[in-house]
């Protein structure tokens, strides 16, 4: 027998010209829970009627965003380290970054026109090695901002996702003690609800076949996921 044990639910209010969220936790069994959720397998980090994007991350020496133009082939690129997930709201891309070393931190920017990035080339090598070249890390991760505009730049604060709701751009973040649900006002987060009373730092992204943003999580002393969907935001812990 499935056993169910809700433990609340309600709906914060934004502003007037916003919408309401609404907040449930549950009590499951990871088995008849996240084990039976059907995932997206992708090709592509990110792909719209117009751009096949990947990314690449070196932690800490950096990482790289890279939008492939599908008319033209054409590749442009720009700085982002360890790219967490591309939200588009009308026609701007906006890019999530987080790295977790030594001290958290999270960078978000907007991309208008990706055709306005830079054109990545790898410089010189440092050396080579049985006719193969070598580089250093950081020589093959962009350092370009060229076509972007700094959203945030944030430390001591993991973002762990990013979604779009009535086309504005809402997060989930983590500090080391708590996780919000937040959106981002003069570049900086500004809090909309606590959704979690402990800080997370091990955790994984996945999407739906139906639509559903999942974001699992795993600490020392508990186990869940938070089930994303619009203005809905289910936390699941297991027991």
């Amino acid at each position: 027998m499935k056993k169910y044990f809700v433990f609340f639910l309600f709906p914060l209010l934004l502003k007037s010209q916003e919408a309401a969220f609404e907040f449930k936790e549950i009590l499951a069994n990871k088995q008849e829970t996240y084990n039976k959720l059907k995932f997206v397998k992708n090709k592509y980090f990110y792909e719209d009627e117009n751009y096949k994007v990947r990314e690449t991350c070196s932690g800490e020496w950096g990482g790289t965003i890279y939008f492939k133009d599908k008319k033209t082939n054409l590749e442009t690129a720009a700085s982002a380290t360890c790219v967490i997930n591309i939200n588009k709201i009308d026609k701007k891309y906006y890019v999530t970054s987080a790295l977790l070393h030594r001290i958290a931190h999270t960078k978000i920017i907007e991309i208008e026109k990706p055709k306005n990035l830079e054109v990545f080339k790898l410089p010189k090598p440092v050396g080579f090695n049985k006719g193969r070249k070598i580089y250093s890390v950081e020589q093959v991760e962009s350092q370009s901002e060229k076509g972007t505009k700094k959203i945030l730049d944030s430390s001591k604060v993991l973002t762990l996702a990013s979604f779009v709701f009535n086309k504005r751009l809402y997060h989930i973040y983590t500090d080391t003690l708590n996780v919000y649900l937040s959106k981002i006002e003069d570049h900086k987060f500004v809090n909309i609800l606590k959704i979690y009373n402990k800080g997370i730092f091990e955790f994984k992204q996945n999407k739906t076949k139906d639509g559903h943003l999942i974001l699992y999580f795993k600490r020392e002393d508990e186990e869940g996921y938070f089930d994303i969907q619009e203005n809905k935001i289910i936390l699941t812990k297991f027991n």
